[in-house]
């Protein structure tokens, strides 16, 4: 995070600072776009505001960028206004969005337009590999952190696994990057069966579970 304001800093115009002491409201150097009154995602962008605070307090006052919160909602069709208010309130670099459908819809919207000069650093990945000029992508796909417990697994001897899933896009896309690259490596994906939510489901599910004779068990 000091890195990343630090490269505001660094874009800043010289004289600056003298500027900024003489101006009520000097532009931000650095603006985070965070859902931080989302319902879901709301404690985590408390989380990234206040590491951002705290990295911009280990440079000496006078060295100090101007950071800008601007609070986004956490839907993909609410990125777009509240970058165009970054770029409004003058930022020189902006960090964010921090949800992934937000950074996919960025991608997009910025691909349709003029490019943008000001370098953004994406707190996700978005769902395409190719990113507009100027936008980069900062995160780890829980879909990475799947394939590289497939391979451990692998690496540890396990060959026939046991899948139980939630319902829900996300748990899938878990199950297909496991499965994928446990397959690949030589792995066999014994049985991927729903995880009981009810007490009632348990036996039933232990049963079919026992019956495939897996050496690995995933939840996703």
């Amino acid at each position: 995070l000091a890195r990343l304001l630090a490269l505001g800093a660094a874009t800043a115009a010289p004289g600056s600072a003298a500027a900024a002491a003489a101006a009520p409201s000097p532009a931000p150097a650095v603006a985070a776009l965070l859902p931080l009154e989302g319902p879901v995602f709301g404690r985590a962008a408390a989380a990234v505001q206040a590491g951002l605070s705290a990295a911009a307090t280990l440079a000496a006052p006078a060295d100090r960028p101007p950071l800008a919160f601007v609070a986004t909602g956490e839907r993909p069709a609410d990125i777009l206004p509240a970058y165009s208010k970054a770029l409004a309130l003058g930022a020189r670099v902006i960090i964010g969005p921090l949800i992934r459908d937000q950074v996919s819809a960025l991608a997009a919207g910025l691909a349709a337009q003029p490019p943008v000069n000001v370098p953004t650093i994406a707190l996700n990945v978005p769902e395409t590999p190719t990113l507009p000029q100027n936008l980069f992508a900062f995160g780890l796909p829980a879909e990475d952190e799947a394939r590289q417990v497939a391979r451990v697994a692998l690496a540890e001897g396990h060959r026939r696994a046991a899948v139980l899933s939630q319902t829900g896009l996300f748990p899938r896309r878990l199950q297909q990057a496991f499965t994928d690259s446990f397959t690949a490596g030589g792995g066999q994906v014994a049985i991927v069966a729903a995880a009981a939510t009810e007490a009632c489901g348990l036996p039933r599910l232990a049963k079919a579970v026992g019956a495939a004779q897996p050496d690995l068990l995933l939840l996703a």
